[in-house]
C-alpha cells in the first residue's frame, strides 16, 4: 500500500478511510525559511487586504520571494485548498514584491506553523458518486485592472477532488457577468 508519492503523505485507517496531508512537506518548508516555531496564525490572510505594487526602489528579494510562492502553490494544489487564494493573490505580485507583499507572505508561513497536519480524508466508504461544483465570484476586486476573481471546488460525492482560485481574464461589467465567468470556468473543469 502507497505511504509516500509526490511528497503526500498518504495515512490508511484501520476502518479504511484514508487520509492525504504533506506534514512533511510542511515542516521542511517551515524549517528552511525559519518559521518551524513561529507562532501561528488563525486565518493566512486578512480579510481586508489590499495589496498595491510596490515600486522598483521598494522591491525586495524577488528571487526569495517566487521561491516560497512555487513551494506554498504546490502545497496548495496538492492537499492544502486553504491556501490556495491567499498563494495565488500573493503571486499577482511576483514581479514587484515590497515589504507589505512580505509580510503577507510570512502571516501564511505562520499559518502553516499552526496547521502542519491539515490535509484531506476520504472515508472507507461513499453514499454518493456524484458530481458536484461550486463557483464564486468577487466582481471587480483587483484595484489595478479592475478584473474579478473566481473560486470554485469539484467535489465527487462529499470529498474534493479538485479546486482552484483563479483571476478572471476578462473584465466583468456586472456581478452577474463575473459569476458568469465563474461557472462557466468551473463547468469546464
Amino acid at each position: 500500500p502507497i505511504e509516500l508519492v509526490l511528497g503526500m503523505e498518504v495515512e490508511r485507517h484501520k476502518d479504511g478511510s484514508l487520509r492525504v496531508h504533506q506534514r512533511s512537506y510542511c515542516v521542511s518548508l517551515l524549517e528552511e525559511h525559519g518559521f518551524l516555531n513561529a507562532s501561528p496564525t488563525a486565518t493566512p490572510m486578512e480579510g481586508n487586504i489590499d495589496l498595491k505594487v510596490a515600486s522598483d526602489e521598494e522591491v525586495l528579494d524577488k528571487d526569495g520571494y517566487v521561491h516560497i510562492l512555487g513551494q506554498m502553490m504546490y502545497l496548495s494544489r496538492a492537499t492544502r485548498p486553504d491556501l490556495l487564494f491567499p498563494t495565488m493573490y500573493l503571486a499577482r505580485f511576483s514581479h514587484c514584491p515590497g515589504r507589505e507583499h512580505w509580510n503577507a507572505l510570512k502571516r501564511i508561513l505562520r499559518y502553516i506553523a499552526g496547521t502542519v497536519g491539515r490535509g484531506l480524508s476520504f472515508p472507507a466508504s461513499c453514499n454518493s458518486l456524484r458530481l458536484v461544483s461550486y463557483s464564486d465570484a468577487d466582481w471587480a476586486s483587483d484595484k489595478l485592472d479592475r478584473k474579478s476573481t473566481t473560486g470554485s471546488i469539484i467535489l465527487l460525492g462529499e470529498h474534493p477532488i479538485e479546486w482552484m482560485s483563479k483571476k478572471q481574464t476578462c473584465v466583468a461589467l456586472s456581478t452577474m457577468e463575473a459569476e458568469f465567468v465563474a461557472m462557466a470556468f468551473t463547468t469546464r473543469e
